[in-house]
């Protein structure tokens, strides 16, 4: 039986669904020619929070991504953005695959380098399928998270803004994320949620 696990990677909260290769939800609606790959489809986003996220535990790894994939900033908001793949150059999401999947694999991240929304949001329609005690201990553990981020993510805003620095001066981003004092992780206490086996046709 598939189930939900609330876990942590190197200190980071992840709540993850084991049966996602397997997606037949709507949110992974795809087409014939599309890889099965869940709800991988997204434009990948990386604010201050994952980004120091990752450089508290391996710069290497950020750095790669930035040096191997295109990549547009926003500087207003502080946020890298990375376009999904876009099948027959399709707009549409059920033609979208996101560039960090990689075929019968999945994603080519280590967990904890994932963005925000990967490591921790759970799927909408995947929600009918869990018992609602099991799903109000997911919410719970979700908001302390999404509390932790919010947290430090206005701090590393207003360290950027204080200095004066601009978001696409990414060497230095990289140089002032490093040189701050590690994030303090967020405690959590690791659980599984069983999912009824009816979710996936």
């Amino acid at each position: 039986m598939n189930k939900i696990l609330i876990t942590t990677e190197k200190e980071i909260p992840v709540i993850k669904y084991t049966g996602c290769a397997n997606c037949n939800l709507p949110c992974g609606k795809r087409e014939k020619n599309v890889p099965k790959r869940g709800c991988c489809w997204y434009d990948v986003e990386l604010d201050l929070y994952d980004i120091k996220n990752i450089i508290d535990r391996d710069k290497s790894i950020f750095i790669d991504i930035i040096s191997k994939h295109p990549y547009i900033i926003d500087a207003d908001l502080n946020v890298i953005y990375f376009s999904a793949n876009k099948i027959n150059n399709n707009e549409n999401r059920e033609n979208k695959v996101c560039i960090f999947f990689e075929k019968d694999k999945g994603c080519s991240l280590p967990v904890y380098a994932r963005p925000f929304i990967c490591r921790v949001t759970l799927c909408p329609h995947l929600r009918k399928y869990i018992d609602t005690k099991e799903y109000i201990k997911i919410k719970q553990v979700n908001n302390l998270i999404y509390r932790h981020r919010i947290k430090y993510l206005d701090l590393l805003n207003r360290e950027l803004y204080e200095r004066g620095i601009e978001m696409n001066k990414i060497d230095l981003i990289i140089e002032i994320l490093e040189s701050l004092p590690k994030l303090k992780p967020l405690e959590i206490q690791n659980a599984e949620v069983y999912v009824k086996s009816n979710c996936l046709i």
